[in-house]
């Protein structure tokens, strides 16, 4: 079965898994002025496209998702520890996520502490085709052939 690929659903995938382990816990992939705390953000920085054979190619992405616990770290003695719990939970937690009711695997999940915020990346790695122009136009004229008797 063929699913199509869009823009965000690497985000929306990522989404689902949070909410699965971190249920509660506010998650977005959009700039938000008014923010719930703590809340996760999803954002996908690259996206790479290597050809491995005719017809078939890797598509990579490079994802980074932020965790806030609260609006100013400098309140809260416990940050370190309540961002490690949050990271290691993470590692373990977002192995594979469902993309589309498939299961796609986390490769390369790595994490660092800045200024009271937690920093996980991970990439995704799918294999694809894409659509052949030659192939659909043909499709297209034989739906499109009319035969009178």
């Amino acid at each position: 079965m063929a699913y199509e690929i869009v823009g965000e659903s690497v985000k929306s995938a990522l989404g689902q898994q949070i909410m699965r382990v971190f249920p509660g816990v506010t998650w977005y992939k959009e700039q938000i002025t008014n923010l719930r705390f703590p809340h996760f953000f999803v954002l996908q920085l690259a996206l790479q496209s290597d050809e491995e054979r005719k017809g078939y190619w890797w598509m990579q992405y490079l994802v980074n998702i932020r965790y806030r616990h609260v609006s100013d770290p400098t309140t809260m003695s416990t940050i370190q520890e309540a961002l490690d719990g949050v990271a290691l939970k993470m590692l373990t937690e977002f192995n594979t996520i469902m993309w589309d009711n498939i299961p796609v695997r986390i490769i390369n999940p790595r994490y660092e502490k800045i200024d009271g915020v937690l920093q996980y990346f991970c990439n995704i790695r799918v294999q694809i085709t894409k659509a052949r122009m030659e192939e659909i136009k043909q499709m297209s004229l034989a739906t499109n052939l009319i035969i009178e008797t």
